[in-house]
């Protein structure tokens, strides 16, 4: 079995188009592009390309290798919409768009028969296409942090080999009841502050104990005044303190306010 190359960037430009084709991974996160390179159409065999991290608002397919690529992670850009053709990466197993500017779910992803991992977190979407269904190889779904989203179709219950369905800090609060028939669902991530315990309590009783688990939550604004004086009394390897530390930090970011998953 031949080892997995991987190249980063800036060795990416200085490449010959054939030595490009020795490479399987191309590693160009954190590299402040605004646009994809033009190089990277001479990644032929490329099976993994990470571009996360990055200023890009679009992702043109036209120039990409799609034949071998099996995951592309293009986490935290500006990206509000696809450009036509992701239904070219006909082998694509794993996509990731997390922490980025969709407002709507690009419907060219429900395009891509193999698809196996989704990961769509922190963005804005308020709802899925029914054509999530034709995902038939999907295992993951992600979509926690989409604070928009408020519901999901039926056509989710179609989705036999789904075994991760997670919708943390979502306004979702109606699952389809059809999700029970999934023999294959191992794991739903659910938030507690949109649910009346009730609600939760008859979800959990249409799966197997341990499928469902609940986030709670730690109300940061209600925290005393001199916490942080409180937690420079105790040892730095106290489990509290760390947890605490951790809830303070975050909470002191101006995007974080509010509520905080429990960590």
């Amino acid at each position: 079995m031949n080892t997995i190359k991987y190249i980063r960037n800036p060795e990416v430009f200085m490449l010959e188009q054939r030595e490009c084709e020795q490479f399987k991974a191309l590693d160009l996160a954190a590299c402040e592009l605004e646009a994809i390179p033009n190089k990277i159409k001479d990644f032929k065999n490329i099976r993994d390309i990470n571009i996360s991290t990055n200023l890009l608002s679009d992702l043109p397919f036209n120039n990409m290798p799609t034949e071998r690529l099996l995951k592309l992670t293009a986490t935290n850009n500006r990206l509000k919409n696809l450009s036509s053709g992701i239904n070219r990466l006909k082998k694509l197993r794993h996509l990731c768009l997390g922490k980025n500017m969709f407002e709507e779910f690009p419907k060219e992803i429900t395009e891509l028969p193999n698809l196996r991992k989704l990961f769509f977190h922190d963005n804005f979407i308020t709802s899925l296409p029914s054509d999530i269904g034709n995902l038939k190889q999907l295992r993951v779904l992600v979509l926690c942090d989409n604070k928009s989203l408020v519901e999901l179709p039926e056509e989710l219950v179609k989705l036999d080999k789904l075994q991760t369905l997670d919708l943390r800090d979502t306004k979702v609060t109606k699952l389809p009841k059809g999700l029970s028939k999934l023999s294959g669902l191992r794991q739903i991530k659910l938030s507690s502050k949109y649910f009346e315990p009730s609600e939760l309590e008859e979800i959990n009783s249409w799966f197997p104990e341990g499928v469902v688990t609940v986030d709670q939550y730690v109300q940061l604004d209600k925290l005393p005044n001199n916490s942080q004086h409180f937690l420079d009394t105790l040892d730095d390897d106290d489990e509290f303190k760390v947890t605490m530390q951790r809830l303070l930090n975050w909470s002191s970011e101006p995007s974080k306010k509010g509520h905080s998953r429990d960590l």
